[in-house]
């Protein structure tokens, strides 16, 4: 009994150490690339002014609405238009994520978050489709509105995954909570460290 009890309290104890492991690599990654991902796929958003008024953190809403927040960010009906942003400028700031993106998939704490690891594959993928092509002023309407889907739903996970990235780090870490506040890529006050 007592060699049960014992097992279950170490593999409990493992199991929240590759939880704050994990979190440690998702803070990483919108402290290094993911609050500047946010604003560079805002571009293509052509409803961004709707969801903008979800995220006014400076009365932290997102502590005593973080269901309704997460629900609203995964039923939100995200207007994306290829044709909207700046192609060329996506691809460059991909790029220049691409090795910080790769070192991701190399972590072996992500492998148990599949959310985080879906939301990898999705920008992955945005970035493999820019990177196969050398212009976007002569695309077909077809390879458009591909582009379109594909922005869109990289879009909308980066954001969910930010959300929930959010309320973790408000509940555990309240001083890191203060800067990403500050960081809010949704804000027009946002600091954004390059």
């Amino acid at each position: 009994m007592i060699s049960f009890i014992l097992e279950k309290y170490l593999h409990r104890r493992a199991k929240q150490e590759k939880f704050r492991k994990m979190q440690v690599v998702i803070s990483a990654f919108y402290t290094d690339i993911g609050s500047a991902l946010i604003q560079n796929f805002a571009h293509f958003n052509t409803n961004f002014e709707i969801l903008k008024e979800e995220f006014n953190l400076e009365e932290d809403v997102i502590h005593p609405e973080k269901e309704r927040l997460l629900n609203h960010v995964c039923d939100f009906d995200y207007a994306m238009d290829s044709r909207a942003g700046d192609l060329m400028s996506l691809k460059t700031f991909l790029i220049s994520a691409k090795p910080h993106i790769l070192r991701m998939f190399e972590n072996p704490n992500l492998l148990e978050h599949d959310q985080f690891t879906d939301m990898l594959w999705s920008v992955y993928h945005v970035l493999d489709e820019l990177e196969n092509r050398t212009s976007f002023t002569e695309l077909p309407a077809n390879d458009m509105n591909h582009l379109s889907i594909d922005i869109k739903r990289a879009y909308q996970l980066v954001i969910r995954e930010w959300v929930a990235y959010m309320i973790h780090v408000q509940k555990e870490y309240p001083y890191l909570y203060s800067l990403a506040k500050r960081k809010n890529p949704f804000s027009e006050n946002e600091i954004i460290f390059k």
